[in-house]
């Protein structure tokens, strides 16, 4: 059992890394929350603020995997990832919410936040299980890859 579960373990961070990575994920995190919320009021339409989004996130995490490793990458993502889903807790009228669920996915706009987010969740760690030194590049390749295909 130990050696089905011995790759899992570098999925849990150290004290001092949660530490180091908690205020830059909270700092990006609401960044890129402020940013593209501030960008939608003002009229941006959803598809690209969305992508706006997905740009500085994994851009953050790529340099957060560079610096702290695959520790670092899973405070990170826990931490924007309890960000969007508290926006879609909130719902409709929720700056985030809006700036990430587009209109025409009604009346499943939740679901179209939400299957993607654990999408990615899962195949970030399957990169990092399958291919530890190079997960970074896939962050890239789909977090700029779709904000550009936008």
């Amino acid at each position: 059992m130990r050696e089905i579960l011995a790759p899992f373990a570098a999925f849990v961070p150290d004290l001092p890394t949660t530490l180091l990575v908690t205020p830059v994920a909270l700092a990006c995190g609401l960044l890129a929350a402020t940013l593209v919320a501030r960008l939608r009021r003002g009229g941006m339409r959803v598809p690209y603020t969305r992508k706006i989004f997905h740009f500085c996130i994994f851009t953050a995490v790529t340099i957060v995997q560079l610096r702290w490793g695959l520790p670092g990458v899973t405070v990170f993502g826990s931490l924007v990832s309890l960000l969007v889903l508290g926006a879609v807790l909130r719902g409709d009228g929720h700056p985030l919410f809006e700036a990430l669920a587009r209109p025409t996915d009604a009346p499943h706009r939740a679901r179209f936040v939400l299957v993607p987010l654990l999408t990615t969740a899962l195949g970030g760690g399957f990169a990092n299980l399958l291919f530890p030194g190079y997960a970074w590049v896939g962050y890239l390749v789909c977090g700029w890859g779709d904000a550009v295909g936008e």
